[in-house]
C-alpha cells in the first residue's frame, strides 16, 4: 500500500464475460474491432473473454475511457 492506496495487483478487475458485454455495449461487434482499438492482438481479447487469461486492470480503465468517449459523442 502506498499512501493509503491499494496496489493494482489487488484490484478487482472485470471478468471475461463482463468484458464481452461491455465490448458489445460500446459498439464493437467483433473482437478484432475492439482489439484494434486498444492495440492488442485479437487472440488476446479472445483469451480474456473465454477466461483463459485474466483481464488486466488497464483494460477496465480503457473500457471506461471508451465509454466516456461514446457518451461525449452522443451529446
Amino acid at each position: 500500500m502506498i499512501d493509503g492506496v491499494a496496489s493494482l495487483e489487488y484490484a478487482i478487475v472485470m471478468t471475461g464475460s463482463q468484458l464481452k458485454e461491455m465490448r458489445l455495449y460500446l459498439g464493437f461487434q467483433t473482437r478484432r474491432e475492439f482489439a484494434d482499438r486498444i492495440r492488442v492482438p485479437r487472440r488476446t481479447v479472445e483469451g480474456w473473454e473465454h477466461g483463459r487469461r485474466a483481464v488486466p486492470a488497464w483494460v477496465e480503465v480503457m473500457v471506461q475511457l471508451l465509454d466516456l468517449e461514446r457518451r461525449n459523442k452522443a451529446k
